[in-house]
């Protein structure tokens, strides 16, 4: 019976670290993500736009599915004069989830969505069939 005990507490603890290098983890992982967003638009900001497109891959990198880490990396690349890139993410980010996207304030996607007076603009063509 003592075995049966001694057994249970050394499951019951392994359990419980494993679950805590989880939480570990995660939050880890949470503090890094945001970092990457707070200097992607700590970037932008600044203008760098080049600084901004790095952190906000990153941020991508560790959360494929963050809709509002591909609309600032979106305006990133307008900003930079890559218009083709740009309309990627915003395609991305309204394919992966369009409550998130549109959880970002309509003023901000108003202003990267629209182009800018003088910027140039991405004409869309269907191919023939």
């Amino acid at each position: 019976m003592l075995d049966t005990i001694t057994s249970l507490h050394t499951e019951t603890i392994v359990l419980l670290v494993a679950l805590i290098l989880a939480l570990i983890n995660a939050l880890v992982a949470a503090l890094r993500a945001e970092s990457w967003m707070k200097l992607g638009r700590s970037s932008m900001v600044s203008k760098n736009y080049s600084a901004a497109i790095h952190y906000f891959t990153n941020e991508i990198n560790d959360d494929p599915k963050n809709a509002a880490a591909y609309l600032e990396r979106a305006e990133a690349y307008q900003l930079s004069g890559d218009e083709t890139k740009a309309l990627e993410d915003k395609l991305t980010a309204s394919e992966l989830n369009a409550k998130s996207a549109t959880r970002i304030s309509k003023k901000k996607v108003d202003r990267i969505v629209t182009p800018r007076s003088g910027s140039r603009t991405m004409r869309m063509h269907a191919s023939p069939s």
